[in-house]
């Protein structure tokens, strides 16, 4: 059975979709010529784009060249490709979908709640007053010191920067 089967575009009760009075099959057959492009088929002659697709070579034929007269596939040497035009599709998608209010919250939760990995990340919490316990060792400036000629450079992160990196629960201007 070919990849995308232009009778199921055709018929949409196959996907459980009911037909509107006004389906236009051909525009569901472009579609489908359209979507035949791939990584793995990124340029394809006619017989190959016809086998793909499920579609007569005659239908395959004319949508193909009404898809090369609109700018959204190129041919060259008898090779059909796709043109930088069906980008445009991408773009009014991104233009019309509400991103910030649908998705992205959704995100910034789970990346709020997980490392790069997946993994759930314990978020350090700011309870109180933050203090240095005791000074940065002597010990381990010179340990340090020893495993190289160059000069060192540590930090001591102040209440600011610790705010900025955990939940803080204490603070109330930050």
């Amino acid at each position: 059975m070919p990849e995308n089967d232009p009778q199921a575009l055709s018929k949409p009760e196959a996907i459980g979709v009911e037909r509107s009075s006004e389906h236009l099959t051909t525009l569901a057959k472009g579609l489908c010529v359209l979507t035949s492009f791939s990584r793995e088929t990124p340029s394809m002659t006619l017989s190959e784009v016809a086998k793909k697709t499920g579609l007569n070579a005659a239908v395959a034929r004319r949508c193909l060249l009404t898809l090369c007269d609109l700018g959204y596939v190129g041919k060259l040497e008898g090779r059909f490709t796709l043109r930088p035009e069906v980008l445009v599709f991408a773009t009014l998608f991104n233009e019309s979908f509400d991103l910030d209010n649908t998705i992205r919250p959704a995100l910034q939760e789970l990346r709020s709640k997980t490392d790069h990995s997946g993994e759930p990340v314990p978020v350090p919490r700011i309870t109180g007053p933050i203090k240095r316990r005791h000074a940065i060792s002597v010990d381990e400036v010179k340990a340090l010191k020893q495993l190289t000629d160059r000069p060192i450079k540590y930090t001591v992160p102040g209440p600011f920067t610790m705010a900025q990196q955990a939940q803080n629960d204490f603070y109330p201007d930050l």
